[in-house]
């Protein structure tokens, strides 16, 4: 199983990087994860830019850590049981790439290649911060 892992602030930003990513790989599944409220994770599936899979799961702790545990990665691991090689993890906004990769390696019981661990961001609203130490 090979996996690309995407971590932005901003969920549009997540969303573009993660269908980019999703068109260089042949076969390839985008899975987008957004904790909304009331604990709620809502998970779309895309193929080939399609949505062909979207539920909502509500979570008892609703923390950005117990969606990667509770949702992420399983559904890495049932995309990689149906036969998807490629899978790219759109992270729910505010989760850091290293936290869940590192979720992934503890939780998944098959192997995985992590190809591209990414940080979206939209340089227009990243500008003043870029250079600044302690805001990136």
């Amino acid at each position: 199983m090979h996996l690309s892992v995407v971590s932005s602030l901003d969920s549009q930003c997540r969303e573009a990087a993660a269908a980019r990513l999703g068109r260089t790989h042949r076969d390839s599944v985008v899975v987008l994860h957004d904790l909304l409220d009331g604990s709620i994770v809502l998970r779309r599936i895309f193929r080939n830019g399609q949505l062909v899979e979207q539920a909502q799961t509500a979570l008892e702790h609703g923390c950005l850590s117990c969606t990667v545990r509770l949702d992420v990665v399983p559904t890495a691991e049932r995309l990689a049981a149906s036969g998807h090689d490629h899978i790219v993890l759109g992270l729910p906004p505010g989760v850091s790439v290293e936290m869940a990769v590192a979720e992934l390696k503890r939780g998944l019981e098959r192997p995985a290649v992590i190809d591209n661990a990414v940080l979206a961001i939209d340089l227009r609203a990243g500008r003043p911060y870029l250079g600044q130490a302690h805001a990136v």
